[in-house]
């Protein structure tokens, strides 16, 4: 009887805590997946950009000029680098901000930086990145990140 009681306690509680360990990990699970899919955009748009300047010589001066498509053949508007999908700028519960720069003052572009933040901070979503042509990406809690900001996993 007692062996009896005493498997039924010790079954009560591994059933518990998988409870407790599911309630935990299923949103942990989203939370990398979340920020995991906004780092892998950052890269993915550094790319595009860096292929970009490659290819025309200066930066893009937008997301737009990295994803449009017209015609059959590429150009510095319509260049195809990345997917048409960035134009709306978000993704999984980030936003990505893209901006062009002259700091040669050339009058093209000649670097630039992205910025992915959560569209609305949450337990799943507060982390913010930057990366810029260097192609380190920088991150921030619950605040946007910049060139000053520590880089990931460092």
């Amino acid at each position: 009887m007692k062996l009896n009681k005493t498997i039924s306690t010790i079954l009560a509680v591994a059933t518990t805590c998988l409870v407790v360990a599911i309630a935990f990990v299923v949103p942990l699970a989203r939370i990398h997946g979340d920020t995991a899919s906004a780092v892998a955009s950052v890269q993915t748009i550094v790319k595009a950009s860096t292929q970009y300047q490659t290819q025309y010589g200066h930066c893009p001066n937008s997301f737009e000029q990295l994803s449009q498509l017209k015609g059959l053949s590429s150009d510095p508007d319509y260049a195809w680098l990345a997917d048409p999908t960035w134009v709306k700028h978000a993704k999984n519960g980030y936003v990505f901000t893209y901006r062009a720069l002259d700091k040669k003052h050339e009058g093209k572009p000649d670097s630039f930086t992205i910025n992915a933040d959560p569209i609305q901070s949450s337990p799943t979503r507060h982390w913010h990145f930057f990366s810029s042509e260097d192609g380190i990406i920088r991150m921030e809690n619950d605040r946007p990140a910049s060139a000053q900001s520590p880089p990931l996993g460092g």
